[in-house]
């Protein structure tokens, strides 16, 4: 196993007085490709913590966070200990919504009295994590296997968004490792240091042949397969009784 300073986390969906999770919601009433993005990121923090390779992020204030998984829209999200709590998300276009509905940043730099009170709402509950707070809802990984279960193309689509951010953690990881900084391994690779930099921000898979000779630089080697899907058996079934 690689040696990493990566701490992985715990994500949860902030849950409402009325059991409502605004986050999870939001999420549901996205096309299918946002919510790849949108998981894939939310999967990265999930594994390989906060300060994931590519994830960009914003401490607020205290323990409020800002994820941006694209350049349209936010995530705020409360870091406590081992767990992640999605609290609301923001698009840009109109005003704030209510309950994670889409709406504009404002103050984009300063968090709002609204924020500051989200901030202590979930830093209340997520101390009492452990006391089964019911502001603590489902799970990252509920949502994302009833995505699968739905529609078996979500999580193909989310393993190659997520694919980035598992090669940016793996590659950034080996590098410190050995020692070396961005532009010491472009060095090595003939290439310049942006392009190792695109590659630990995850936001490009790499040719074939670059990633051959970052791995030689390392001391590695990459491994390359194929592996069968596996069939959809309610699609299976639904093309049976149509004959």
């Amino acid at each position: 196993m690689l040696y990493t300073s990566f701490v992985p986390v715990a994500v949860r969906f902030f849950r409402t007085e009325a059991g409502r999770e605004p986050a999870r919601e939001y999420l549901r009433s996205l096309e299918k490709a946002d919510r790849q993005v949108c998981g894939a990121m939310l999967r990265a923090v999930q594994d390989y913590g906060i300060d994931a390779p590519g994830v960009e992020k914003r401490q607020l204030e205290g323990k409020l966070w800002e994820l941006k998984p694209d350049q349209h829209r936010l995530m705020y999200v409360m870091v406590a200990g081992p767990t992640l709590v999605g609290r609301s998300w923001v698009q840009e276009a109109g005003r704030e919504g209510e309950e994670g509905r889409p709406g504009r940043r404002t103050q984009a730099h300063e968090p709002s009295p609204r924020r500051r009170a989200a901030a202590k709402e979930v830093t209340e509950a997520d101390v009492a994590t452990r006391q089964r707070n019911k502001h603590i809802g489902s799970s990252l990984d509920d949502w994302l296997k009833e995505e699968s279960a739905k529609d078996p193309s979500f999580a193909a689509g989310l393993e190659e968004r997520f694919d980035k951010y598992r090669l940016a953690q793996e590659l950034k990881a080996m590098r410190e490792q050995a020692g070396l900084s961005q532009k010491q391994l472009a060095e090595r690779v003939h290439t310049k240091q942006p392009s190792i930099a695109r590659l630990e921000r995850a936001r490009v898979l790499p040719k074939l042949d670059l990633l051959q000779r970052v791995a030689r630089a390392l001391g590695a080697e990459v491994v390359v397969s194929f592996r069968r899907i596996p069939s959809n058996p309610r699609r299976n079934r639904v093309a049976s009784a149509s004959r």
